[in-house]
């Protein structure tokens, strides 16, 4: 009988310490989510107020607000290289390189969009093919900025991602006894 109470007293510890650290996980999940919406709201706020054709409105305000594009950049790129640098998943680090490339890509292909055929030099050819360019690095930009939303997204929900992965599913662990496997934990690996 007491060799029961004590096999009851284990398992019991045993759950209580499984659940304590799943709320611990769950909370550092949920903090880094947080983390994450801090740094992506302004860099897609950042991608929306550069699209080419939305500063060419502003005619000769342009520049001006290209110049603050810039500014904002810079320390944007300083908080979300910081990020990616203490994320622990590797797939955010990635984008992260990636938008650190694609954002100045696109702040720069808009600027010679526009200053090219918006400020007081019109050129007479080549503007379809400017536009085009610019729209294309822009558009880059943003599916960037929405991948990293949802790499955060999943990693905040225990890693359940909205795009499945083009990884190949197979047992990462299994558990051999006597040359038989009696558990095996199924999961994606490249």
């Amino acid at each position: 009988a007491s060799f029961i109470a004590v096999m009851g007293t284990l398992a019991a510890t045993r759950i209580q310490l499984r659940h304590s650290r799943r709320a611990l996980e769950d909370a550092e999940r949920a903090r880094w989510r947080e983390r994450g919406a801090e740094v992506v709201a302004p860099l897609k706020s950042l991608i929306d107020d550069a699209e080419p054709l939305r500063l060419g409105l502003a005619h000769e305000e342009w520049k001006e607000r290209w110049d603050g594009l810039w500014e904002r950049w810079a320390l944007l790129r300083h908080e979300l290289t910081i990020f990616a640098a203490a994320h622990p998943s590797p797939e955010i680090g990635k984008t992260v390189t990636e938008i650190t490339m694609a954002v100045p890509m696109a702040l720069a292909d808009a600027g010679w969009f526009l200053g090219s055929f918006v400020g007081r030099q019109v050129r007479a050819h080549g503007f379809s093919e400017a536009q085009a360019g610019a729209q294309s690095s822009h558009q880059r930009a943003m599916e960037l900025a929405d991948e990293l939303f949802e790499e955060i997204r999943a990693f905040g929900s225990g890693g359940v991602s909205a795009t499945p992965s083009p990884q190949v599913r197979r047992p990462v662990l299994t558990v051999r006894r006597r040359g038989r496997d009696i558990f095996r934990v199924w999961g994606r690996s490249k």
